[in-house]
């Protein structure tokens, strides 16, 4: 989840990966979380790395959600350097589907170039989640969400702040034409395509897939990226409402750089038989989301599956060698143990397992996994 643009007013143009409006699915009660910064301090403060809470190395694609359970109300984490900013919802409290790293840049608290560590502990969730452009990323707002997360010491003082969403997860007005998307008509039944008039002069918003984009991208931009239309001259487009896609694949074309996502509920396309297209699971095979773990299943005593991950994926965060914490990303943890690759995805067989003492870290086939103590679940990996 890369590179894309957004505009916000006077504040930074980040690349296009910086954040966008995106519904997501909520998959049960994720435990709800707080950030706080490292800044210093004695034994005492919280934001101070120990020995029971050393540091891990996540991803700027990695979530609170992944990082923290009911048994663990506690992580620091580092931001590497470089980082490519996600999406995120809220101002100071977010949802805890959204990407740390990206929601600390957001407060100010670390940068893209330097990365930086932040400590995330478990709060309470918010009953709806405000957005913003702060500090070159733009959050978005959201409706209630059963976790969230915030930085204890809150942002960094005198950031400007520039409203971006009504709090309902709509494109606010400011962006035109240009930032419509197609997430409001999600489930309406018609077999006509929506048409859609871009004005000329079009301006870049943010787009995930390639031929098949998520409903929430935007049409005009990704019709200039499919060649439909220009930003210099617009026009009239018309695309067609598709179903829930198991992944997206980024792309660069004519002009426009798309990202790739994972499971997503609503799609689009120019052109109906590119949903033919998609990439599907093997017969028999189960498909799993980049983004996706087996911690739902843990209570199933045995459970064990052919597994297919779809290519172009983009790494989560992993905790073990060989055996593996059950909410490690399955697709991720195949790429540790060399079953598959992020551009080729693949299948590969996955069982549960019970829960270890402890999960040891290692760096193998281009991924690093993390160490890790005590864990409830855990899975194995084979051919």
């Amino acid at each position: 989840m890369n590179a894309r643009v957004v505009l916000l007013g006077s504040l930074l143009v980040l690349s296009l990966t910086s954040v966008a409006c995106r519904r997501r699915r909520t998959t049960g009660p994720d435990p709800a979380i707080r950030v706080s910064v490292e800044l210093g301090g004695g034994q005492d403060d919280p934001a101070v790395p120990t020995p029971e809470f050393p540091v891990t190395d996540v991803f700027w694609s990695s979530k609170a959600n992944e990082l923290l359970d009911a048994s663990h109300s506690l992580r620091t984490v580092r931001c590497p350097p470089n980082g490519a900013a996600g999406s995120v919802w809220g101002t100071d409290v977010y949802t805890a589907d959204s990407s740390v790293c990206t929601a600390a840049l957001h407060s100010g608290l670390i940068d893209l170039a330097q990365g930086g560590v932040v400590q995330i502990v478990r709060e309470s969730p918010a009953a709806s989640y405000r957005g913003s452009g702060r500090n070159g990323v733009r959050s978005n707002g959201f409706a209630a969400y059963p976790a969230a997360f915030r930085f204890s010491r809150g942002p960094r003082p005198g950031l400007l702040e520039e409203p971006v969403d009504d709090g309902a997860g709509r494109t606010p007005p400011a962006g035109g034409p240009w930032a419509r998307t197609l997430r409001d008509q999600r489930g309406v039944e018609t077999a006509d395509p929506v048409v859609f008039e871009c004005p000329a002069g079009g301006s870049a918003h943010t787009v995930w897939g390639t031929d098949v984009y998520t409903d929430d991208s935007s049409v005009c931009v990704a019709a200039v990226h499919a060649g439909v239309i220009t930003f210099a001259q617009g026009g009239t487009v018309r695309a067609w409402r598709g179903p829930a896609q198991i992944a997206f694949a980024g792309s660069a074309r004519n002009g426009v750089s798309t990202t790739n996502y994972g499971h997503f509920d609503g799609s689009f396309a120019f052109d109906r038989a590119a949903f033919a297209r998609m990439p599907r699971a093997p017969e028999g095979a189960t498909a799993y989301g980049w983004d996706q773990s087996l911690s739902t299943h843990r209570a199933e005593r045995v459970l064990r599956q052919r597994a297919w991950c779809p290519p172009n994926g983009t790494a989560h965060t992993v905790w073990g060698t060989d055996v593996y914490t059950d909410d490690s990303s399955v697709c991720t943890a195949a790429v540790h143990a060399g079953l598959i690759s992020l551009e080729r995805g693949g299948t590969f067989t996955v069982s549960n397992a019970p829960g270890r003492p402890n999960y040891r870290g290692a760096a193998r086939h281009g991924v690093t996994s993390q160490d890790y103590g005590e864990f409830a679940g855990s899975i194995r990996l084979s051919r």
